[in-house]
Parts: structure tokens; sequence; C-alpha cells
């Protein structure tokens, strides 16, 4: 019995880490992509989404998607078992409660992530709804006009606390950091401390988006992540911050590869 146990959990363990790693291959993806616009050089600003048909238009890019479908299927195992295994011990108090739910949310939109993956597989992916779709959709719903706000604070409030979380490296007392040399411990806390800001931002763009899409009632002012680059794009000095956010996403998924590297990953809680 001890020893299935060890089993499931090097499984889910590996799972968890290639999961960290597909992640961190979708935002590379996505800095590239906008480095390439600001640089005038083809790209644009590009969701997640959008980073998933740039693998799949890749030489092999059906297999590259089944690796990313696999990964991202395991970030989505390893999500829900964060959000109720506890392996990182968060508790059962408001603050702990609160990371579970957000763990598990995390875990569902990566769900969705992975299944337009598995469709594209198939072969059997459409252009998709919009955000504006999406939102008039939650709208539409009794009480949809106070959910579409709640999540838009959501967003804010998630963005706020990555901001944190780079100012206080609170991500690592989950690494593991024996065995590495002084250049690579100081490599693995730039890209997270520049990542997880631009990613941050990006968040809080977004809520704000959906929080003013609910207070008008008017889902056609809903941005998501590609919206809210635009958005930026067209401030003053736009061209340079979309040049930062670029940066940031490389950075960001560097971040993920870390996590995939280092994390100090339980499953079992053992």
């Amino acid at each position: 019995m001890a020893d299935s146990s060890t089993q499931i959990s090097k499984g889910v363990e590996r799972l968890a880490r290639w999961g960290y790693a597909a992640k961190g291959v979708l935002y590379v993806v996505i800095g590239l992509y906008v480095g390439m616009a600001v640089l005038g050089m083809g790209g644009d600003t590009a969701g997640v989404r959008q980073a998933i048909l740039e693998v799949a238009g890749q030489p092999y890019g059906w297999f590259m998607l089944i690796l990313l479908g696999v990964g991202l299927a395991g970030h989505v195992l390893w999500r829900m078992v964060q959000a109720f295994g506890d392996p990182e011990r968060k508790g059962r108090g408001l603050k702990g409660v609160v990371r579970r739910i957000g763990m598990f949310i995390s875990g569902a939109v990566y769900l969705m992530l992975a299944f337009y993956t598995l469709r594209l597989i198939l072969g059997s992916a459409g252009g998709g709804s919009s955000t504006a779709q999406r939102s008039a959709e939650v709208m539409s719903f009794p009480g949809g006009i106070f959910l579409l706000g709640a999540v838009g604070l959501g967003f804010i409030g998630v963005g706020l606390y990555q901001m944190w979380r780079a100012y206080q490296e609170t991500y690592r007392k989950h690494w593991k950091s024996e065995g590495l040399s002084r250049a690579q411990v100081m490599l693995a806390r730039t890209v997270a401390r520049v990542g997880l800001p631009a990613r941050a931002i990006l968040f809080v763009v977004v809520g704000f988006y959906l929080v003013a899409a609910a207070w008008k009632t008017s889902p056609g002012a809903a941005r998501d992540t590609e919206g809210a680059m635009r958005a930026l794009s067209a401030l003053p000095f736009g061209q340079w911050l979309l040049a930062a956010i670029a940066i940031g996403m490389v950075c960001y998924g560097c971040y993920c590869f870390c996590n995939a590297w280092l994390k100090v990953i339980k499953p079992d809680n053992a």
C-alpha cells in the first residue's frame, strides 16, 4: 500500500512539474510574440489562446500540442490537489480558504485551455467566443452583473497579491535551492521579480475592465489579457509599456520553468 502511494505521489509530482513547464512555454511565446509586434517583425498582442495557436502552427505542431495538452492537464491536476488536498498547508482559516479557492479557479481556467488544446488536436476548435460575448452570457444570468464585478475584483486582488509576492519573495520558501550556484539563484530571483509584476499588471487591467463592464452594464467594455495589452499600447509611451510587458511575459515564463525545476511538491502531504 505504501509503495502504491509513493508511485501515485511521484506521478502527480511529474505531472505538476510538466504543467509548470507547459505554462512557461505559453508565456514565453506570448512575450516573444508581443516583442515581435513592438519591433515591427509581424507579431501582435497575444493572449494565451493565441499562444496555443502559435505552438500549433510550428513544425510537428500536433505533437507539440499533445505535449502541451498533457502539461496543461497536469497543471489542472496539481491545482486541484492544492485546492482540496492542501499539500502546502495553507490551512482552513480565511486566508488559507481564499488561497485554495484561488487555486481551484486557476485550475478551472487551465482546464478550459486544456480542452481548447484537445479540440485543436482533434481539429474541431472554432474561433471561440470573445470576452464581450462571454461577459454578456454571464450578465444574462440572475445576479450576473454582480458576478462579473466580483470576478473583476478577484483579478485585481490576484494582481495586487502577485505584486506583493514579487516584493516579499514568498515563492522562495517553496523552492529548493540546495546545489544551486549564486548566479543561478540570482537569475531565478530576477525572472520572478520581473515576471510576477508584469503579469500582475495585466491582471489588474483586466479586472478594471471587467468591473467597468459590470458597472456600466456594458459587456463590450470587458477585456481579456490581449485586450489589456492593446489598451496599454494606446497610452502615451504605450510601445515602451508593451515592450516592458513583453520582457515581463518572457520572465514570467522562465519563472514557471523555475517552478518546474525548483518547487517543492508534496502531493500526498508526506
